[in-house]
């Protein structure tokens, strides 16, 4: 079977086009796996910078708590209460969320409980709740003994601010009553991860 000049350049044409095609095929295939690991790659770099500050973060956090241990049980041994200076404790170490970090005592020899916040920086001015913290501090029982204590440059020459019985100073707050007759009437039932506290209300 003879093929004509003309129609041997039109397959010709038609061969070279698919080949063409494939080639322009597999370049968009390639680029599009390209951009794909692209974006995994910047997805997993996120992930993890995000890992990287979760993990700084909690190292600072155990930080502040060591100086808050050490400090009250340092604090109990000067004022000659040595006795309850051994009694302090680290919960975190206890494995124990009781809704703060550490029991301590205070000049009085009274029963404390201090929630310890944390930076690196040299000063806080909101901190995270969580569930078991607020329970902590709005409960009637015990509310007068709960101290959140602020470590600022906590990995230089750290700082500690003391905030006795916050829930006091925040019923100037507007609405701190009617949060907490919500509180109380819930019980703390409620259904929350972490609550933003603004630290204004101290000054």
């Amino acid at each position: 079977m003879k093929i004509d000049h003309q129609k041997k350049e039109q397959l010709l044409k038609i061969k070279k086009t698919k080949k063409q095609n494939k080639k322009r095929e597999g370049a968009i295939v390639r680029l599009l796996l390209v951009e794909k690991v692209s974006k995994l790659s910047l997805s997993m770099k996120k992930i993890k910078q995000k890992k990287r500050r979760s993990d700084r973060s909690a190292f600072i956090g155990r930080k502040g708590e060591k100086i808050v241990f050490e400090f009250e049980k340092d604090k109990l041994n000067k004022i000659g209460l040595k006795d309850l200076s051994k009694k302090v404790k680290w919960h975190a170490e206890l494995n124990e969320k009781p809704g703060y970090d550490i029991t301590s005592y205070n000049e009085k020899g009274e029963e404390i409980f201090i929630e310890v916040k944390s930076s690196s920086g040299k000063t806080i001015n909101d901190i995270d709740l969580t569930k078991n913290e607020i329970i902590a501090m709005l409960n009637k029982k015990n509310r007068e003994k709960f101290n959140i204590y602020l470590v600022t440059n906590a990995l230089t020459k750290a700082e500690i601010e003391v905030i006795k019985n916050p829930s006091e100073k925040l019923k100037d707050v507007a609405n701190f009553d009617k949060i907490l007759n919500l509180f109380e009437k819930m019980q703390g039932e409620f259904n929350i991860d972490l609550v933003t506290l603004n630290l204004d209300f101290r000054s």
